[in-house]
């Protein structure tokens, strides 16, 4: 008889035992914090198209600078800007960019030549047929073998964005025609020079 009750004892300490590691271990599962989630980085902040446009070509760069129209690029409006590359300048006649500088209208019509108001992709672009610029000329818009072509112009870097608008990369400058001299008034005397005398 106390042999029974002895095992009867030790049966319920085993199962008491058994029990309470169990009890304890759901305990332990319940406490484990759940693993918090890595913050998402912040999308880094976009530059404006006066700082994109110079990163792509600062020739250009310094020409929107010098016409004066930095300001116009880094304002809230958006535009799309067809930054000629170095390349391109490069293939210009010696010395005419440098002239260029120097007529401070024709180079910020130049400049207003490359600007169209909005933003356009270069997906965008494949479904137009042309553009029209803030000088008022129209650039022709095709696709050539899977090649964007503005007013002739490849598109050789596309979609470098900015916090106001896009800045397509081209392969051609678009120079503003020189202005014809003024025509002279009717019944105005245009003087000859004189011949140099003969010595005879």
């Amino acid at each position: 008889m106390a042999n029974a009750r002895k095992g009867f004892i030790v049966a319920l300490a085993v199962l008491f035992f058994l029990v309470s590691g169990a009890l304890a271990a759901t305990g332990t599962r319940q406490r484990t914090p759940r693993k918090t989630p890595a913050p998402e980085k912040a999308a880094p902040k976009l530059q404006n198209l006066n700082a994109v446009v110079t990163e792509c070509s600062r020739t250009f760069g310094s020409a929107v600078k010098t016409a004066g129209l930095d300001t116009m690029l880094e304002s809230e409006k958006v535009y799309t800007v067809f930054v000629p590359d170095q390349a391109a300048f490069d293939k210009l006649p010696a010395g005419e960019f440098d002239k260029l500088l120097k007529q401070k209208d024709r180079l910020a019509a130049m400049v207003k030549g490359h600007v169209v108001a909005g933003r356009f992709t270069e997906t965008e672009l494949k479904k137009m047929k042309e553009v029209k610029t803030l000088e008022g000329t129209t650039l022709a818009i095709e696709v050539k073998d899977g090649t964007v072509m503005v007013g002739g112009a490849k598109l050789v870097k596309a979609n470098q964005r900015a916090s106001n608008g896009e800045v397509q990369v081209i392969d051609a400058v678009f120079m503003p025609k020189e202005k014809a001299a003024a025509p002279e008034k009717a019944g105005e005397k245009v003087e000859k020079p004189e011949k140099a005398p003969s010595g005879k």
